[in-house]
């Protein structure tokens, strides 16, 4: 053991509970490099009779060196130790499965979008994988998805052995290899091939292609200008992912009494029935709202010398509180209407001048502005009309005397 790192700091040894980070001549553990996460596992110190262990969480590069970070437990741990590394095998295997897929996924890219395919960065971890690229053409077609994706499971289902090869970087681009735009490479280079899938690449990988199982595509997006993003998942974690579609699937089918083959038809005729109840119920309030326009008739204002009907209305979205504003106009020849609508955490605001105070300089758009404003939301709109809403509900009074102060001033 070279270094006992404490909170950055070099000591003599470690103690039972303590957080380090130890630092060996040589090590079985691969550090995060290259997009790729580090191993975790344990290190062993044998000492009468029992084991001081240390549970490695991660492992990184603390410049050239490989820093294991973990706790130990059972003892003290001192410098110059002679320690026992013991990668966990389960994480280290799924880790190579999905940085194996990386390398199937660029290939099958190139393949179906052309070699204008430039790879921008990745993230291998034990449950997925992201590979980051430069698109030539956007995002990807549903079918171009299905295809990259049949590509893929083909080399997996193919079972290649993966051969590793060193040589010059001008042989290996000669090879075909393919390199990251923009990494600096030495004098030598590590090649790995994986089928028709050839790269330059010093991480670690699967002993071959069938050890990936299955490979799905959860997600395509784009995370910067011309650059797409793909997540990915092989092995135990696509199984995972399935079985959990699977039983998601089922769940629905159960609830809505359909077939999973029927799920498509029987939410569309559900979404169709929502979209005519709400038709329906938006009909039933506006009418309900306007058979109150008598009511609200009662309660007149005459600010500044201008007549005003103001009021806040429960239960009335955009259409009710425009149905109520026509059918008071219709009484109400002469003046500004100025409803505010509270449905549920929505308020709609709408604000109505007639012709003769249009004339006089009125202006129903900046009377909306000072409503919305009230009601931490948008609104505008010309002289004679203007809509607007907010998100505050309990804001609604305070719009309507927004209105009644602007119209004063």
């Amino acid at each position: 053991m070279k270094t006992i790192l404490v909170d950055g700091k070099s000591v003599g040894e470690a103690y039972d509970g303590q957080e380090v980070q130890l630092i060996l001549d040589r090590t079985s553990f691969y550090a995060e490099k290259g997009g790729q996460i580090g191993d975790r596992g344990t290190i062993v110190f044998p000492v009468a009779g029992r084991d001081v262990t240390m549970t490695v969480v991660d492992t990184q590069f603390v410049g050239e060196a490989i820093a294991h970070r973990g706790t130990i437990r059972g003892g003290t741990m001192p410098l110059g130790a002679t320690v026992r590394t013991r990668v966990d095998k389960l994480w280290r295997e799924e880790i190579r499965r999905h940085h194996t897929s990386a390398h199937l996924l660029q290939r099958a890219l190139k393949d179906v979008l052309g070699d204008e395919v430039a790879q921008a960065g990745s993230w291998v971890g034990i449950d997925r994988m992201r590979f980051d690229f430069r698109s030539p053409s956007g995002a990807l077609t549903a079918e171009q998805k299905r295809e990259v994706v049949a590509r893929v499971n083909a080399m997996i289902r193919d079972d290649h052995h993966l051969t590793t090869t060193i040589m010059t970087p001008e042989d290996a681009a000669a090879s075909g290899a393919i390199s990251m735009a923009g990494e600096k490479y030495g004098d030598r280079v590590r090649v790995v091939a994986a089928g028709p899938a050839v790269e330059f690449c010093g991480g670690t990988h699967a002993h071959t292609t069938g050890e990936l199982g299955l490979f799905l595509i959860l997600s395509e997006s784009s995370i910067g200008s011309g650059i797409r993003r793909i997540e990915a998942v092989v092995s135990k974690a696509a199984e995972a992912y399935v079985l959990g579609q699977q039983e998601l699937v089922s769940s629905l089918a159960e609830t809505l009494g359909a077939k999973p083959a029927d799920l498509g038809e029987r939410v569309e005729r559900l979404q169709n029935d929502v979209r005519d109840m709400q038709k329906a119920l938006a009909e039933i309030k506006s009418r309900l709202a306007a058979n109150d326009a008598a009511s609200y008739l009662d309660r007149v204002e005459e600010i500044g010398g201008k007549k005003l009907v103001a009021s806040v209305v429960s239960e009335a979205d955009a259409a009710a509180v425009k149905s109520l504003a026509t059918a008071l106009r219709q009484k109400f020849p002469s003046g500004v209407i100025a409803l505010a609508g509270v449905d549920g955490e929505s308020v709609s605001l709408f604000i109505t001048a007639s012709d003769d105070l249009v004339r006089a300089g009125v202006n129903a758009g900046a009377l909306m502005r000072a409503a919305a404003e009230a009601v931490g939301g948008k609104g505008g709109g010309a002289p004679a009309h203007a809509q607007g809403g907010g998100k505050n509900p309990s804001a609604a009074p305070a719009a309507i005397d927004a209105v009644r102060a602007a119209l004063a001033s």
